[in-house]
């Protein structure tokens, strides 16, 4: 297949030019199927197999021979810094043929904004955010911009797909198909999946084009793998915001990061600056080379900038971050990848081990894991989540190349709500079925009916969000005016609001994530029980529990926790199996997780009673099914929380095992609709921007759609249970 050939004169002789050998395995299979299909097209591949190239050589190829009448590309970016990147990449190829390339988004000039909505040629690159400012200001007007639109590029479309910012994205495009009246070619660019059908569906969303997928050939590079515990001591240093330099981390972190470029991954924003404060002391005292950076989305841009262009630039340089290194920002060759605390998921894993052993190199990845001896000896349910979770994100990847399915939302009314006021917005006035068609049209809401459209419309007329007009037509209230008018409106994700933990009257610390009534949640190592929720303050009250523990949230990122991730977790703790990349530490921390977990009897027991009155569960279920099944017990009576990835506490209890178990296996048989659980409003709202303005209903809807699987919980029960009705005592066990 001569795919060079194939391309437009002055893209050959780029190539030339800078001197390239040949073109990558994703390189060759794109040009083909761009030129010579009329398909939407899934590129997928590791980091730096050239896929931008990939993409943009035959669709220039293609513009050269067939010249459009407007702009002709949009490149879609979930960052700026991506952006920016690309910019730098493409441009001296497009200043050749003097095709305008655009910058779209807060922080770019305006001049070429104004120069190219007066003259709408080339290719313009943008941020949802910034797409939808542009959709809602220009209404009508994006007929004329983009009649003759030929291509919408979205780059890391794995990003887009099971988040807020994707449902937009969809959303925005099939309004601007509906506006030039046809639909475009979409070319999604990913890293490796593991269902590519999934990223072709959610490229179809807005049209009826066949999706091709192009996979790239991985270049296999050796993986150096590495897991080690350390010991940390003086309570609190991390809840604070400042580390000792004689903390074991920081000097472990030092010295391997010295005379090398790297990363160093931590889950929370805090987390990152304690470290890199601590990892700067160092280098002081030590009066050493290394120059040490930090990377957040807390940060401004100049800053993230100086982190970045140092990771290209000098060769002794390490970066704290969270997941904003984890995109495809060119940070160029990096010699090693340290990880703060377990992975957040597969996905994200392997995100961050494709930063290092480019080209062919070893891939380098360390993880620095916290010991917790003390918690072995008081706590007799204690087992080191991120050691065992740890182990089985490798594995599941290393050996069996399995990366988190992604299902795209179903129920998503907070976009729903979103897209009303921006259609209105954009368009003017619309009679009620003239609206409804415009939007319900979107394939991103097709499982939203029109008796749940009509429902959260008459609501928006109640609160003045908007307004009937003399002629019946609709348009925005005075408080929807008010609300598009922001700039924060343009946005459809929730930024990450930490809501202050009070304890007597005092503020002793913050916590980002979902929380509701009797959970758990641990700050300076201490284990607290939340008492109320004040949504409006972002209060979260709590009392003591009375023993140390781990945190239940430690993160600024909410993250599904899988079921196979959990089920390959009870698969290591049964094994004997081991693990080449444990250091002597972690091992021994592996066999005293395994020695404590048949001492529970969890290859069998499922219900631990532990104190009087207080029973813990151990299901084996992923995030959204253990949230099912918590839900599901309260609806029958009982008093919940879950206390971190893997267990449910059923408190102050006198009823026996036995009636438990009976309650479970009700529920794993039982045909109840969870819709008809009363749910509080602390549980189901806050959960997406906007969200406070839907109905209880639609909004407890939304809620059970994303954060709950019933059946998938239902069918594990049923497993679990299947063949076992004589022999029930298996499923208890009593410490105490």
């Amino acid at each position: 297949m001569d795919t060079f050939s194939s391309l437009a004169p002055y893209i050959q002789d780029y190539i030339y030019d800078n001197k390239w050998q040949n073109l990558t395995d994703i390189q060759n299979k794109a040009i083909y199927e761009i030129l010579n299909t009329d398909n939407n097209i899934l590129l997928a591949s590791q980091t730096a197999s050239g896929k931008t190239e990939a993409a943009f050589f035959p669709i220039l190829t293609d513009l050269y021979y067939n010249p459009s009448r407007s702009i002709s590309v949009i490149y879609i970016s979930p960052l700026i810094a991506l952006i920016n990147d690309q910019f730098e990449r493409l441009f001296d190829l497009l200043e050749i043929e003097d095709i305008p390339l655009v910058r779209w988004h807060g922080q770019s000039l305006v001049s070429p904004k104004k120069k190219i909505l007066k003259n709408p040629q080339g290719i313009i690159q943008i941020t949802p955010e910034s797409l939808e400012a542009l959709v809602m200001r220009e209404g009508r007007n994006i007929e004329f911009l983009f009649s003759d639109l030929r291509y919408i590029v979205i780059d890391e479309v794995h990003c887009f797909m099971n988040n807020e910012r994707g449902l937009q994205v969809m959303s925005l495009i099939s309004r601007i198909e509906h506006l030039i009246k046809r639909g475009v070619r979409h070319i999604g660019l990913s890293a490796t999946l593991s269902s590519y059908k999934q990223a072709a569906n959610y490229l179809n969303l807005s049209n009826n084009k066949k999706c091709s997928v192009c996979i790239g050939k991985d270049k296999s590079s050796a993986l150096n793998l590495s897991i080690q515990e350390y010991t940390f001591y003086n309570k609190g240093e991390f809840e604070t915001g400042v580390l000792d330099v004689e903390q074991p981390i920081l000097k472990k972190i030092y010295k391997m990061a010295k005379g090398k470029k790297s990363i160093v991954f931590a889950n929370s924003r805090k987390d990152v600056e304690a470290i890199t404060a601590g990892l700067k002391d160092i280098v002081n005292k030590e009066n050493g080379s290394l120059e040490v950076y930090a990377h957040h989305g807390s940060l401004s841009r100049i800053q993230r900038n100086e982190a970045e262009d140092g990771l290209k630039t000098k060769q002794e340089v390490c970066v704290g971050a969270t997941v904003t290194l984890e995109l495809g920002i060119d940070i160029g060759e990096l010699d090693l990848i340290i990880q703060q605390g377990s992975s957040l998921s597969v996905s994200s894993f392997v995100q961050r081990l494709g930063r290092s052993g480019r080209k062919g190199q070893t891939r380098k990845m360390a993880f620095l894991l916290k010991k917790h001896d003390n918690l072995f000896k008081k706590d007799p349910l204690f087992i080191p989540i991120d050691l065992i979770k740890t182990i089985a994100i490798i594995e599941l990847y290393v050996k069996e190349k399995w990366i988190e399915p992604i299902a795209i939302m179903k129920y998503c009314y907070f976009l729903l709500f979103h897209q009303i006021l921006s259609t209105i917005k954009s368009l003017g006035a619309l009679a009620p079925s003239s609206l409804a068609r415009r939007v319900l049209s979107i394939q991103v809401f097709k499982y939203i009916s029109i008796e749940e459209f009509k429902t959260l419309l008459h609501s928006m007329l109640e609160s003045d969000l908007l307004e009937i007009m003399e002629d019946n037509s609709i348009n925005l209230g005075e408080k929807g005016e008010i609300l598009t008018n922001f700039y924060d409106f343009y946005s459809v994700f929730m930024a990450n609001k930490e809501m202050s933990v009070k304890f007597e009257d005092k503020i002793i610390g913050t916590i980002g994530k979902e929380v509701r009534l009797g959970d758990r949640i641990v700050l300076s190592s201490i284990k607290w029980k939340v008492v109320d929720i004040d949504t409006e303050k972002l209060e979260v009250i709590v009392i003591k529990d009375g023993v140390e523990g781990i945190a239940k949230w430690e993160g600024d990122y909410f993250v599904n926790l899988d079921i196979r991730i959990v089920k390959k977790m009870k698969e290591i703790l049964l094994s004997n199996n081991t693990y080449p990349y444990l250091n002597h530490s972690a091992n021994s921390y592996l066999e005293k997780s395994r020695y404590r977990f048949h001492y529970l009897k969890l290859q069998h027991a499922i219900i631990i009673k532990s104190e009087s009155n207080v029973y813990t569960l151990f299901p084996w279920l992923g995030s959204r099914e253990l949230r099912a099944l918590s839900l599901s017990l309260e609806n029958k009576g009982y008093k919940t929380a879950i206390d971190n990835d893997l267990t449910i506490t059923i408190e102050k209890t006198k009823i026996e095992c036995e009636t438990i178990l009976i309650s479970l296996k009700e529920i794993a048989d039982e045909t109840v609709d969870p819709l008809s659980f009363n749910l509080s409003k602390d549980l189901i709202y806050n959960k997406f921007k906007n969200d406070r303005f839907l109905p209880y209903e639609l909004a407890k809807k939304q809620y059970i759609d994303y954060f709950c699987d019933f059946e998938s919980m239902r069918n594990e029960l049923k497993l679990l249970f299947k063949g076992q009705r004589k022999n029930t005592r298996q499923f208890f066990n009593t410490l105490y």
